[in-house]
């Protein structure tokens, strides 16, 4: 990158899951009449709910918003930076800090407003290029440029804040930093290596150096840090590397996912809402999501957010449910959202005869808990909260529907999961009297059921002719039959089933 009976049921997994973020068409949020889509070039992007979003462009302008869904008039468009490339910006409800590649900063503390009061541009860095910023608290903002140095102010919200500059990684670009607390930064350089604070607001504030971060001494164009326990960062490589660690503090290099395909891309820009979602953007428009951050390659998941431009910079709130927005080079933001979790039943046992049932589940996508439901036919029943596996028991004879939804911030699985089963047994049967009257041609036959039945079914069969059962009740009489010999048969049902073992009586006329 440049400066620039028993029933076990076993339920496969499906060929191909569905994205984790869902990523909506380019809003063209610097679009003005008469110029072209290309003109403006947005650098830098800081979404610190879903509900404010600033980004800067190569000209000095920066666009606010609260609504970014709102479309292209929904977002500020505002110069204040004159013309300088506003390379890197970072911002709190209350506070935003936009960095230039002149050395300037300008800050805000009502990005909320319908038009943000800027500051005038501070030339805090006079001869170098302000490459990164991030802003933790109110009371904290830390900044890095192209000569190794880290700059930090404990007032940023002053009408005069006082930035003090050191210089923690000699000979070196530092060209990304992120803060996720006011006791933890990380700050990213040109040679494979990162530098780390844990009292980065503190007078004299302590850096260390982090060696090997990235081998070869590749330039590590961007970081975000969840906390102490994880980072990641992308290189400027066209491997396309995309690096993690859990231990941040340590030397030596960082785990790396190559997710690149070989046709010369190169990612821009690292964001993580949280240590299970983050999201990497490079300049062919594309999108790498993974929940899995420390996994390997395979655990990204590509989208082609962008179909025409390529990103310059991404932003993920970390607030639920969150947004990822990312900016390209044309003047356009594309906003993910968060994909509602699929969920799939993995093994069912029912045992019928014993009243219980078991039930393994999984969630598909970003998932935060389950929520399940059994419902019994002809009952009402909601959803509560669960974990795999759900085990029932004590159930009485019926037949049920098992649902379970993953849910998120976002919310629940729209079509949850389900299985229906019945508990119980089919009754038996039995014949419980018998008159027969051969000089009458009648037979009466009188039944009952054990266990539970709904009803009955009767079948009178004659040696050598066809019958089929019908519905009866007790007793049952045949009349005016013909001599020969006959078979009785009945079988008591239920939800269940019939009785597998009809109850018979042979005779003869």
């Amino acid at each position: 990158m440049t400066l620039c009976g028993r029933a076990v049921m076993a339920v496969a997994a499906p060929s191909a899951s569905a994205s984790v973020l869902s990523w909506g068409g380019r809003i063209g949020v610097e679009g003005q009449p008469g110029i072209p889509d290309n003109t403006y070039h947005l650098r830098s992007i800081s979404c610190t709910t879903q509900h404010l979003c600033a980004a800067g462009d190569a000209s000095g302008d920066v666009i606010t918003t609260t609504n970014p869904d709102g479309g292209a008039a929904a977002w500020k468009f505002q110069n204040v930076d004159a013309s300088r490339v506003v390379g890197a910006i970072s911002c709190l409800p209350t506070l935003c800090v936009a960095v230039d590649y002149s050395g300037y900063a300008v800050i805000t503390t009502n990005p909320t407003a319908a038009t943000p009061t800027w500051s005038s541009p501070d030339n805090i860095d006079s001869s170098n290029a302000l490459l990164g910023v991030s802003c933790p608290s109110t009371s904290l903002c830390v900044a890095v440029d192209n000569s190794g140095q880290v700059l930090s102010t404990t007032n940023p919200t002053d009408a005069s804040p006082t930035w003090v500059a050191k210089s923690v990684d000699s000979g070196h670009q530092l060209r990304a930093v992120s803060c996720p607390s006011v006791s933890f930064c990380l700050a990213t350089d040109n040679h494979g290596d990162s530098v780390s604070s844990t009292n980065p607001g503190a007078t004299t504030p302590a850096w260390t150096v982090h060696t090997g971060v990235d081998s070869p001494t590749n330039s590590i164009d961007a970081v975000s840090c969840t906390s102490s326990s994880l980072c990641v960062a992308i290189d400027g490589t066209n491997d396309e590397n995309i690096l993690s660690t859990t231990s941040p503090t340590s030397d030596g290099a960082w785990k790396a996912a190559s997710v690149g395909t070989g046709t010369f891309e190169e990612l821009f820009g690292v964001s993580c809402a949280s240590t299970s979602l983050c999201t990497a953007v490079d300049d062919g428009g594309r999108a790498f999501t993974s929940i899995k951050p420390t996994g390997s390659a395979s655990d990204w998941e590509l989208d082609q957010a962008d179909g025409r431009w390529g990103f310059y910079g991404v932003s993920c709130s970390p607030t639920a449910p969150p947004l990822c927005v990312g900016v390209d080079q044309a003047g356009n933001v594309v906003l993910g959202h968060l994909r509602l979790p699929d969920t799939l039943i993995t093994q069912s046992t029912i045992r019928p005869s014993k009243g219980t049932a078991s039930f393994s589940f999984k969630g598909i996508g970003v998932v935060s808990g389950f929520q399940c439901e059994l419902k019994k036919k002809g009952t009402s029943a909601s959803f509560s909260a669960c974990h795999s596996p759900r085990a029932y028991s004590h159930l009485k004879a019926g037949s049920y529907t098992f649902l379970v939804r993953a849910v998120n911030s976002g919310g629940p699985d729209p079509k949850p999961a389900q299985r229906t089963f019945k508990i119980g047994k089919p009754p038996n049967t039995k014949i419980t009297k018998t008159k027969i009257d051969s000089s009458k041609g009648t037979a009466s036959f009188s039944f009952k059921a054990i266990g539970s039945a709904s009803g009955f079914q009767c079948e009178l069969k004659k040696k050598g002719a066809k019958a089929s059962f019908s519905h009866c009740k007790s007793p049952k009489t045949y009349k005016h039959l013909a001599a020969g010999s006959y078979t009785f048969r009945v079988r008591a049902f239920n939800a269940l089933g019939r009785d597998p073992t009809p109850a018979k009586k042979s005779f003869k006329l």
